[in-house]
């Protein structure tokens, strides 16, 4: 059990610093009065509504697991059957994603 609360521990600290770095990006561009193309928005806006659900799942997941069980093969919910390894890694790519967009937009 202790192997499963350190991973939840390490994906909700990633998670977490995802959501803020896009947050912050986000926020630095509206405050600078510029908008971001389309798919930089997009890419982060659903990076961070996975984020959200990956982050909402952590406690059910630990309380679900059993001492030998992998977590990143378990359901997020009941009522949304995604492995929590599908969820984190459309977060981490749609992330990069709008990384890589955001960069090649900027002049």
């Amino acid at each position: 059990m202790k192997n499963q609360l350190e991973a939840i521990k390490l994906l909700k600290d990633w998670s977490t610093w995802l959501v803020t770095v896009q947050t912050g990006v986000l926020g630095l561009f509206g405050l600078q009065g510029k908008t971001l193309n389309d798919l930089t928005l997009t890419c982060f806006i659903i990076s961070i509504v996975i984020a959200t659900f990956i982050l909402g799942a952590l406690p059910s997941i630990l309380q679900r697991s059993e001492d030998d069980s992998n977590i990143h093969q378990m359901i997020l919910f009941e009522w949304f059957p995604a492995p929590l390894y599908v969820a984190a890694f459309l977060q981490h790519i749609l992330f990069i994603i709008g990384v890589i967009y955001l960069a090649c937009s900027i002049k």
